[in-house]
C-alpha cells in the first residue's frame, strides 16, 4: 500500500478547504429567488376564501401612508414578464407589490401579488441615481419605502383600462386604505406619457369617485 507522503496530505487537505470555503461563498452569494413567488393571485370575485386573508396574513407589516399607481407602458405583460424586465434593469426582481392583469398574458383583471408585497419590502418603481438631486432622491426614496406600487398592464397612451381591470384595481385600493387608513389624497396615479397630467384613456374622475375620501 503507498502511503501518502506529507507534502501531498497537504496539498489535499488545502484542497479540500478551499472547495469548501468557495461553496459556501457560492450559497451565501446566491441570488434570492425572484417575483412573483408561489403565483399568488386573488380576485374580488373568489368565493372560495376571503381575498382579504391573502392581502394582510402578515406576522409584521410596514407603515404604508400611500399608494401608486403606474401603467406598463406596454399593450401585453403580467407579473413574469415585468419581473424579468426590471431583473434587467437591477431592480431585483418585480418593482412593483401588486400588478392588475388586462387579459393579454394572465386573465383579465388577475391581481398579482409580488414578493416584495409578500416579504413587506420597499418598492422599486421609482429610480434613484447619481443624476438627481439630493432632494429628488429623498422623495424618490420615500415612496418607495412607504408607498404600495400598484402596476396596471397596459399603454394609457393608447388604450384605456379593460373594465374587469378598473373594477379590480379600485376594489384593491379600496382594500388597502382601508387597512393603513389612507385617505383618497394619498392615493397618486401616473400613468400615460404626460408629465404633469394623466392621459385622458384613464377614467379618473369615476376612479376617485370610487375611492374612500374618509377612511370608515
Amino acid at each position: 500500500m503507498i502511503v501518502p507522503d506529507k507534502r501531498t496530505l497537504t496539498v489535499l487537505a488545502s484542497l479540500v478547504i478551499g472547495m469548501t470555503i468557495i461553496s459556501g461563498l457560492l450559497l451565501v452569494l446566491e441570488p434570492r429567488p425572484l417575483a412573483p413567488l408561489g403565483d399568488v393571485t386573488l380576485m374580488s370575485t373568489e368565493v372560495d376564501v376571503q381575498p382579504e386573508e391573502r392581502l394582510f396574513s402578515k406576522e409584521a407589516e410596514r407603515q404604508w401612508d400611500r399608494i401608486v399607481i403606474h401603467d406598463t407602458r406596454a399593450s401585453d405583460g403580467s407579473a413574469d414578464s415585468l419581473n424579468a424586465i426590471d431583473a434587467e434593469l437591477g431592480k431585483g426582481g418585480l418593482a412593483y407589490h401588486f400588478v392588475v392583469n388586462n387579459g393579454s398574458e394572465k386573465q383579465d383583471g388577475l391581481i398579482e401579488i409580488g414578493y416584495r408585497w409578500q416579504r413587506q419590502e420597499s418598492g422599486a418603481y421609482f429610480d434613484i441615481d447619481d443624476t438627481m438631486t439630493e432632494a429628488v432622491k429623498v422623495n424618490n426614496r420615500e415612496f418607495n419605502d412607504f408607498g404600495i406600487g400598484i402596476a396596471v398592464v397596459g399603454d394609457l397612451d393608447r388604450k384605456p383600462l379593460t373594465d374587469k381591470q378598473m373594477s379590480e384595481l379600485i376594489w384593491l385600493v379600496r382594500q388597502l386604505q382601508k387597512q393603513y387608513r389612507i385617505p383618497q389624497d394619498r392615493v397618486f396615479v401616473q400613468v400615460g406619457s404626460g408629465q404633469f397630467s394623466n392621459t385622458s384613456l384613464f377614467r379618473e374622475v369615476h376612479f376617485r369617485q370610487q375611492l374612500f375620501k374618509l377612511i370608515p
